[in-house]
């Protein structure tokens, strides 16, 4: 009995050793879509530029390729192209793209992104910045565009703006 178990413990060792290290992306659904626009991106108070370098950072660990999914005004201005591209970030605008690979986030507000390619993309170790509260077709559509992708991992979108 005892020789099985340092066995199993051996083999256990070389498990940990050499498999894979697998990352989780994250997500992160914020519940509008303003702080992201020119206007407040270039107003003096520049907290928002502060949220976008946090988020940016979390979302890719610091460095990486950005894809801006989506043709809203509130992630398609200038300002917050500027703003990742001055930290280093290579950011793609490619509203409709069918494929996230090799992007380390993606950023979605809006427009209908495919929920399956978005979970395939998450659960290989993709990162997710949602802007939800945009107003398209109302808080019930948009809560039926994004739900299946977020309760996938746990998350919920009201049907109602707070």
């Amino acid at each position: 009995m005892r020789l099985h178990t340092k066995y199993l413990l051996a083999l256990l060792f070389a498990t940990l050793i050499w498999a894979p290290v697998l990352k989780a992306g994250e997500i992160f659904v914020s519940n509008d879509e303003w702080m992201f626009t020119d206007a407040y991106l270039n107003s003096a108070s520049n907290n928002d530029a502060v949220f976008a370098q946090n988020i940016a950072g979390w979302l890719t660990g610091g460095s990486g390729k950005i894809l801006i999914d989506s043709s809203n005004f509130g992630l398609n201005g200038s300002a917050l192209n500027s703003e990742l591209t001055s930290l280093g970030y290579n950011v793609t605008e490619a509203p409709g793209t069918a494929s996230f690979a090799g992007y380390n986030a993606v950023f979605v507000a809006g427009d209908p992104v495919g929920n399956t390619a978005l979970i395939n993309y998450v659960k290989a170790g993709g990162s997710v910045f949602l802007e939800a509260g945009t107003g398209n077709g109302g808080p019930v559509a948009e809560a039926g565009q994004w739900n299946t992708f977020l309760n996938a991992f746990g998350l919920h979108h009201a049907p109602v703006y707070n």
